[in-house]
């Protein structure tokens, strides 16, 4: 590296972005380069610097042909112009754009935005439930209140109507989950198949796919025993930000799994912890192939890869861990883990109540058990 007159070595030389260009940078944890406007917005992404600068300006070009909505636009116009400026990530955007264009434009469309009443959004919502799923039907009614919201801050209408509207109420699936003895087969069983650490991460932490796919050799510390989990990898936009702020977390790898990330890693020291025979990044695609054919050699029906985090949650609920410990562990929210695995049983916890009241150590019985230490007098 050349060194300049004092002797210092000279740092690469940063090129300078167009006048009025905005920022364009390399953007390492997604694998990618970034080019923003000069405001922050459009933002636009590539695998090389001309080709991310090349996307921002087909973006500008395709806002300039958009004028901004008026002082009173109807719920088709924000919709446009606030799906233009969303910086949320890719797949997020999509469903924003999907839910605008397939239910929220046709049923709202012509409605003036400051016009729209609770009960516009009520008739909307009853052939959405008419037509839809429930749960599709309340993820719309999220992305309309979403979009209602911004519109608010806009100054486009004072309030939201889609606040006192009311929604289907949500339907709570069965989850069809593999045993801890199942999940300690697959583990035992996954080095025999290409993807096999993938599997065996995923039914071992309960982590999501994209989060394993998404592992590089240093997100797994062999001395300390544990896996950084800070990125995940999506199936059409490459490497990218964790579903959520809590999804980022460090966890410690179960003894079990031990083995097959020290022979994952081997001695590197870069590139993606579980890769191919020719050394690039797993897919989804390969993950499930070769989940079918294990499954298939160790006898058990082939779910669907997340059923893995399922069962993971629901083995740590039924040995009694603390909520926001799993939560923690798994990358989510404490009332997510509630709303989706806990469930209702018939038994009373009357006997735990008497034995804590009595002073008895609780699960000693009523034969043998010892009173706590009063502290009385003391």
């Amino acid at each position: 590296m050349p060194r300049a007159k004092d002797g210092r070595k000279r740092g690469k030389k940063k090129t300078r972005s167009a006048r009025g260009m905005g920022s364009v940078f390399e953007h390492k944890g997604r694998g990618c380069w970034i080019a923003r406007g000069a405001n922050g917005k459009p933002e636009a992404s590539g695998k090389t610097q001309a080709e991310a600068i090349a996307r921002l300006k087909q973006k500008e070009e395709e806002l300039k042909g958009e004028k901004p909505t008026g002082a009173n636009p109807t719920v088709a116009e924000w919709g446009k112009e606030w799906l233009a400026h969303l910086t949320n990530r890719p797949g997020t955007k999509d469903d924003y754009d999907r839910s605008v264009r397939l239910y929220i434009a046709p049923a709202l469309g012509p409605l003036k935005v400051a016009d729209v009443t609770a009960l516009d959004v009520q008739r909307a919502v009853t052939k959405w439930t008419a037509k839809l799923g429930v749960n599709t039907v309340r993820k719309v009614v999220r992305h309309t209140s979403a979009m209602f919201t911004a519109a608010v801050h806009a100054g486009k209408t004072t309030t939201n109507p889609v606040r006192v509207t009311k929604k289907p109420k949500r339907v709570k699936q069965e989850l069809d989950v593999y045993t801890p003895a199942e999940l300690a087969e697959v583990i035992k069983a996954a080095p025999t198949v290409a993807a096999g650490g993938v599997i065996a991460t995923l039914a071992a932490t309960g982590c999501r796919i994209g989060e394993a796919l998404a592992l590089d050799v240093l997100d797994f510390d062999p001395a300390a025993r544990t896996i950084h989990i800070w990125q995940t990898f999506d199936r059409r936009y490459g490497i990218g930000p964790t579903k959520t702020d809590e999804s980022i977390r460090t966890i410690e790898a179960p003894a079990d799994l031990l083995p097959i990330l020290r022979a994952a890693a081997a001695k590197r020291t870069s590139g993606p912890l579980f890769q191919t025979s020719r050394g690039k990044r797993q897919t989804h695609a390969a993950v499930w192939t070769a989940w079918q054919s294990l499954a298939e050699n160790i006898g058990l029906p082939a779910k669907k890869p997340h059923a893995f985090r399922h069962s993971v949650a629901t083995m740590l609920i039924a040995a009694g861990r603390p909520i926001s410990e799993i939560a923690e562990y798994l990358g989510d929210t404490p009332e997510t883990i509630v709303n989706t695995y806990l469930k209702k049983t018939k038994a009373s916890p009357v006997g735990t109540i008497n034995e804590l009241l009595s002073g008895l150590k609780v699960g000693a019985g009523k034969k043998g058990a010892k009173k706590t230490p009063s502290t009385k007098g003391k």
